[in-house]
């Protein structure tokens, strides 16, 4: 197995991107969106926090119904 640098390896996969069909772009845009967004764990750690500073509205608010 070949170890590319961080470098060397954002190159290639621009090469690659850049020779992509249009159609295969979304899906590619999809894939790229799940790897970029945090972690669930970093999510919970967020909402936590977020709750602890008083943000957010209580969940009755939002449902009456249950």
């Amino acid at each position: 197995m070949v170890v590319m640098s961080a470098t060397k390896l954002r190159t290639e996969i621009k090469k690659a991107v850049d020779q992509l069909a249009p159609d295969r772009l979304m899906s590619l845009a999809d894939y790229v969106s799940f790897l970029t967004r945090p972690s669930v764990s970093q999510r919970v750690s967020n909402a936590e926090k977020a709750i602890a500073a008083g943000k957010g509205t209580h969940w009755r608010k939002v449902r009456s119904d249950v």
